[in-house]
């Protein structure tokens, strides 16, 4: 972001630096633990058929859980590159809007 300072006067209110990307990865860790230890305790005094499926489903709970943390991911990226975008876009509307204004002196 062009001349952007994580420090100007409203970085809190007004949303344009975005902590959830950040806190992706923690959420996503700290699930991936709570569902280990869920499955384990589920199954730990289980039959061995009982304990593949609880094997098969934490599997496929942490895909489920990765899928879903690179979701919220790829939307704050596409929010940034977004930004990104608008900013250079309006970088080029002063630049034009100068020229104009240079040409009809």
């Amino acid at each position: 972001m062009s001349g952007m300072s994580h420090f100007d006067n409203d970085w809190l209110l007004s949303f344009r630096v975005m902590w959830t990307p950040r806190l992706v990865q923690l959420v996503y860790i700290l699930g991936i633990i709570v569902s280990t230890i869920i499955c384990y305790s589920t199954v730990k005094n289980s039959s061995i058929a009982d304990r593949l499926i609880g094997l098969f489903l934490l599997v496929v709970a942490n895909i489920f859980w990765r899928i879903t943390c690179e979701g919220v991911v790829v939307i704050f990226s596409i929010h940034r590159e977004l930004t990104v975008v608008s900013d250079e876009l309006r970088q080029i509307r002063r630049e034009a809007a100068a020229t104009e204004e240079r040409e009809h002196e």
